[in-house]
C-alpha cells in the first residue's frame, strides 16, 4: 500500500509546477519588476513612498515607546525597523498572497505557464520592497 499524502498524483503534480515555474524565472522577475513600476510610474519617488512611510512611522514608534519605556531611542530605533520591515513584508505576502490567483486571472488564462510563476511573482516583488525598506534600517542603525 502507498503512502496517501506522497504517493498521491496531485503532490506530484505541485512539484511539477514549483520546478516548473522556477525554470521560468525570467517570466516572473519581468512581471514582478513591471508590477512596481506600473504600481509607481506616475510618481517622481517611486517605491520610495513606501520607505519614507516606513522609516515615518519606524521613527514615530520608536520615539514614542522610548519615552514611554525609558529607553534609549538610538539603541531602541534600529529593533522598532526590523520589526516594522519584517512585519510590512510578511503581512503583505500573506494578505497579497491569498488573492494571487484571483488577481492574475486573465493572465493564467491566456499565458500558458506554470501556476507556480505568479507566486514567485509575489515574492519576487514583496522581496524587492523588502529591499527599499532595509535602507531605512541601513539609516538609522549608528
Amino acid at each position: 500500500m502507498t503512502d496517501p499524502v506522497s504517493g498521491s498524483h496531485g503532490f506530484t503534480q505541485a512539484f511539477s509546477d514549483l520546478k516548473t515555474g522556477l525554470h521560468q524565472r525570467e517570466l516572473w522577475l519581468h512581471l514582478g519588476w513591471q508590477d512596481i513600476k506600473q504600481r509607481y510610474r506616475r510618481s517622481v519617488i517611486g517605491p520610495f513612498w513606501i520607505t519614507i512611510a516606513t522609516a515615518v512611522q519606524a521613527a514615530a514608534m520608536g520615539l514614542l515607546y522610548s519615552v514611554l519605556l525609558g529607553l534609549d531611542l538610538t539603541t531602541f530605533l534600529p529593533h522598532v525597523a526590523v520589526g516594522l520591515i519584517l512585519w510590512n513584508f510578511i503581512s503583505a505576502a500573506i494578505v497579497e498572497g491569498g488573492d494571487v490567483f484571483i488577481a492574475n486571472e486573465g493572465l493564467i488564462k491566456q499565458l500558458p505557464s506554470a501556476l507556480s510563476v505568479h507566486v514567485y511573482r509575489l515574492v519576487w516583488r514583496q522581496v524587492l520592497l523588502f529591499g527599499h525598506n532595509l535602507i531605512v534600517y541601513v539609516a538609522i542603525t549608528p
